[in-house]
């Protein structure tokens, strides 16, 4: 009887304890720890959506009810997805670059990266579940949408995230390779560990080894009990030890160098789709341009990070600085101008006699027309303001709708 507090103890010890070094959490952890900077990109779109941030200009309305040609539709909410798909694959794969060789037993599975996708998940499905609730809710409470039509714009949000998550599974799936790829099936035998002396990536001055030959060293890997595997099944990590050490870099290296790759590729993608913003169906919502432009911010920070370590966010600091500075000239600042119109002289705006003539003149008119209106009143009429909000073309084609119904429910009497 006494036997049983100890081993209820001690399995739910156990359980804590596989928990814990479950990978999705040690993932979490780690970029807690070492990577805030892609945590706080998460946190930008998360305080969005909740209105927390932007909401005095409309930026959580961006998100959570995109427009594409005008209209809040299935292909609005597609490419609003598309781009957090692209979004999410840039996170996994900034994240793989700079964590990668802390968990060498990922070099031991046969497509190590997908399988660190499955597990750096939690905060990419914890924002889409966030997001389609909140833009339910805004389409049910704002947009008057019935349930039908808000389930099918979101539906159309969830397509775009997976259709890019398969694109980007498909690339890595036909040009990533694992250690059997790598080097044939004998390496399923136990090999001696060739360990050498841990040697620093770079130094102050010089840098002796690249990211991506980086050498495993014991004191940074982080222990992992279970992971989840294909078909999202949990597993148990493999022991490493027994496997030569320059077999698992060059995995992580193949590995790394194709996400780069990758990234190379949104990058070029995003460039070109500017270069057609002036056909209208080029003009994505401003949600996905926003979407994008943090995307290519990841991508630079993390290379960064990866490059420069410890020194990354001085260098940024410095590089701000920079621009600051040089801003303030005109061969660094961008000026939008109109075509067909001169900017080599500087025009005289100051009145002129015939300015003052044409002034005087506009009031000497505009002050007979209500002499004449007065004439036409025999008792003071009641006066009649309507206030109309601005703020764009959207806004002023309102109030002009909303006039011109006032005044066809008054038979055309209202403006007069």
């Amino acid at each position: 009887m006494k036997k049983k507090p100890k081993s209820r103890f001690r399995k739910s010890y156990q359980i804590t304890r596989s928990i814990f070094y479950f990978f999705p959490i040690q993932l979490l952890f780690v970029h807690l720890k070492k990577n805030l900077q892609l945590v706080l990109f998460w946190l930008i779109f998360f305080l969005i959506i909740f209105n927390q941030i932007g909401n005095k200009y409309g930026i959580p309305l961006l998100f959570l009810a995109p427009e594409y040609l005008g209209q809040l539709s299935f292909s609005s909410y597609f490419i609003t997805g598309f781009s957090i798909g692209g979004f999410i694959t840039a996170f996994n794969i900034s994240s793989y670059i700079m964590n990668g060789f802390r968990f060498p037993f990922l070099a031991t599975l046969s497509k190590p990266f997908l399988k660190y996708c499955m597990n750096n998940s939690l905060i990419p499905i914890a924002f889409i579940i966030t997001y389609c609730i909140q833009s339910y809710k805004f389409l049910i409470d704002n947009e008057a949408l019935s349930r039908a039509d808000s389930f099918y714009r979101i539906f159309g949000f969830l397509g775009g995230v997976f259709i890019f998550l398969l694109l980007s599974a498909l690339y890595f799936a036909f040009t990533n390779k694992d250690l059997e790829k790598l080097f044939g099936k004998e390496i399923t035998k136990k090999t001696k560990s060739k360990r050498k002396e841990a040697k620093p990536a770079k130094d102050l001055l010089s840098k002796t080894e690249h990211w991506f030959d980086r050498p495993i060293d014991d004191r940074k890997v982080w222990k992992v009990s279970y992971y989840i595997g294909s078909f999202f099944k949990i597993k148990r990590s493999r022991p490493f030890e027994h496997y030569d050490r320059n077999m698992l870099n060059q995995v992580f290296r193949q590995n790394q160098i194709n996400a780069s790759i990758f990234e190379i590729i949104v990058i070029v993608s995003i460039l070109t789709l500017g270069l057609f913003r002036d056909w209208d169906k080029f003009i994505i919502p401003a949600a996905a341009t926003a979407i994008l432009v943090f995307t290519m911010l990841l991508m630079v920070s993390s290379a960064l990070r990866s490059w420069l370590r410890g020194w990354t966010f001085i260098v940024i600091a410095g590089v701000l600085i920079v621009l600051n500075s040089v801003s303030k000239y005109n061969d660094f600042y961008y000026e939008s101008r109109a075509y067909g119109l001169s900017y080599d002289s500087i025009v005289d705006y100051s009145r002129t006699e015939d300015a003052y003539f044409i002034e005087e003149e506009d009031k000497r008119i505009h002050r007979d027309m209500l002499h004449n209106w007065k004439n036409k009143s025999r008792q003071k009429p009641k006066a009649i303001f309507i206030a109309s909000s601005g703020g764009g073309s959207k806004a002023m084609y309102w109030s002009l709708l909303a006039l011109q119904h006032l005044d066809s429910l008054s038979q055309g009497e209202l403006f007069k």
